[in-house]
């Protein structure tokens, strides 16, 4: 492992989904995580589909970070995953498994039933605004998903600033 991630003190952000619908905006994660990296180091996850992502979101950041996208393998991102302090993601198959390992977790959320796939663990906190989203509202209508899009940058350093304060108290 990287001697800069020795221990804890490290936030993994994986801002991959398989379906775009779920992912948010490029721009909000590049400001959420300069935020972050004023207090914190800042690791991005993700796989060799979301290089590309990464490097356009670390592309727009003012600070450092650094980016295992597409260099580990899933046994790799398990053990990173136990060693952060917490996690930030979609509803995605990183939120799965770090939901496995009770890793305290923000959850940006879109389209899918939150009821049904949400995270097992408790240490969570899902960041949803799906009120407006035509297609949310009403599932046979054709409109395009939109819901990922009414997320705040705000919204996100709230929930990042409770799962912070909770992962430091433990």
């Amino acid at each position: 492992m990287a001697p800069a991630l020795q221990g804890k003190g490290f936030v993994v952000i994986a801002p991959g989904a398989a379906d775009s619908a779920k992912r948010w905006g490029l721009k909000g994660f590049a400001m959420v995580a300069d935020h972050l990296a004023m207090k914190t180091k800042v690791v991005f996850v993700g796989d060799q589909k979301d290089v590309e992502i990464i490097d356009d979101i670390r592309g727009l950041m003012k600070t450092p970070s650094l980016s295992l996208a597409g260099k580990i393998n899933l046994r790799q991102l398990a053990f990173i995953l136990k060693k952060c302090s917490w996690a930030m993601t979609h509803d995605s198959g990183v939120m799965h498994l770090a939901s496995y390992f009770d890793v305290p977790l923000v959850v940006l959320w879109g389209p899918t039933d939150v009821d049904r796939y949400a995270p097992w663990s408790k240490r969570s906190v899902i960041v949803r605004r799906n009120e407006e989203c035509v297609r949310c509202r009403n599932p046979k209508d054709k409109a395009l998903h939109n819901c990922m899009s009414f997320i705040k940058v705000d919204d996100v350093i709230n929930a990042c600033s409770v799962i912070a304060s909770d992962a430091i108290l433990e």
